[in-house]
C-alpha cells in the first residue's frame, strides 16, 4: 500500500523535512531609481512629452500609424532603436544624438532657451 510517507517526490526528496519556520520581513514600500540606487521623490519625476508626427495619409487612429512621434528638435522620426533623452526642463523627447550635438555643449534647451 502507498502511504504518503512512502512517497518520494523526485526532485525535491533532498527538500523534505528540512524547511525551517522563518519570519518573512516586509517588503520595503519606497521607489528607488534604477540607475542611482537613490529614493525617488515625486518632485524629480518629469512628465514626458512625445511630438507626434504629422497627419500624412489620413488615419486617425495613432495605434495605426507606423511612425508615431519624432524629435522635438530635428524632427527625425522616433522607433524601438532610437536612443532618446527626455529634456527636465520641459520633458521633451530627443534623439540622442541631437542632445550630443546641441544640448551638451552649452546645456540649453533648444526650443525654449531654459538651462
Amino acid at each position: 500500500m502507498i502511504t504518503l510517507e512512502n512517497l518520494i517526490i523526485f526532485g525535491f526528496n533532498s527538500l523534505q523535512g528540512h524547511a525551517k519556520k522563518e519570519d518573512l520581513k516586509k517588503p520595503d514600500t519606497k521607489t528607488y531609481c534604477p540607475i542611482s540606487g537613490k529614493q525617488l521623490k515625486l518632485k524629480d519625476l518629469v512628465t514626458v512629452k512625445f511630438t507626434p508626427m504629422p497627419d500624412q495619409d489620413g488615419s486617425s487612429n495613432i495605434l495605426i500609424k507606423e511612425n508615431r512621434y519624432m524629435c522635438a528638435v530635428t524632427k527625425d522620426t522616433l522607433c524601438n532603436a532610437t536612443t532618446c533623452v527626455v529634456l527636465k526642463p520641459t520633458g521633451n523627447v530627443i534623439t540622442l544624438s541631437c542632445y550630443e550635438r546641441l544640448v551638451k555643449k552649452d546645456m540649453t534647451e533648444p526650443l525654449t532657451g531654459d538651462q
